[in-house]
């Protein structure tokens, strides 16, 4: 029964590549174990995690693309950065209705995606992480934020904190590799 619990929690997660790069020297292909470890651990409790890397990819070398992706992360062609970080998000809170047991992390210190405003209707826990010495001003400067945002993490330090976890592959993520290209609008 528990696992029956967990399997109705879910965690959204938006990675921002194009501000929250993979650090140097570190395994692209550890990030998604370390990012559902923090999840775990922040939550007390396991629950179905979905991680989206956004961002330009045509700056993000392919072969760094392909050890995401071949970790079971979905990679989203975003261009626009906050514009499309809104509509992915409205559409994934449309998918998974408010409820308590759904959370949502979002890795960037994009001012435009790091807004409480976009995740206050929707109810769900969230977490804000960022690059060491880049907090987003969003999280000062709006009284909302500390309803909105439960918990802020460094990005440097969530995944070194976690770097004991398993590396991760599309397979053992019970998956395939996905691409995701949005449209723009102009």
């Amino acid at each position: 029964m528990a696992g029956d619990a967990a399997l109705q929690r879910r965690t959204g997660v938006w990675w921002d590549l194009n501000t929250c790069p993979v650090p140097d020297g570190f395994d692209p292909r550890r990030v998604r174990g370390c990012i559902e470890s923090a999840v775990h651990k922040q939550m007390g409790h396991r629950s179905k995690v979905v991680i989206y890397a956004m961002g330009n990819l045509e700056y993000i070398s392919s072969d760094l693309l392909e050890e995401i992706a071949y970790s079971g992360i979905v990679l989203v062609h975003a261009p626009c950065g906050g514009n499309d970080f809104r509509k992915l998000l409205g559409e994934w809170s449309q998918l998974n209705p408010s409820s308590p047991a759904y959370t949502v992390m979002l890795i960037s210190c994009n001012y435009t995606m790091v807004d409480p405003y976009l995740f206050r209707p929707t109810r769900f826990t969230a977490f804000c992480v960022y690059p060491k010495d880049s907090r987003p001003v969003t999280l000062d400067q709006q009284p909302v934020a500390q309803k909105v945002f439960v918990g802020e993490f460094v990005w440097e330090t969530l995944l070194n904190d976690n770097i004991t976890c398993e590396m991760m592959t599309v397979n053992e993520c019970g998956g395939e590799s996905k691409f995701i290209e949005t449209s723009q609008s102009h």
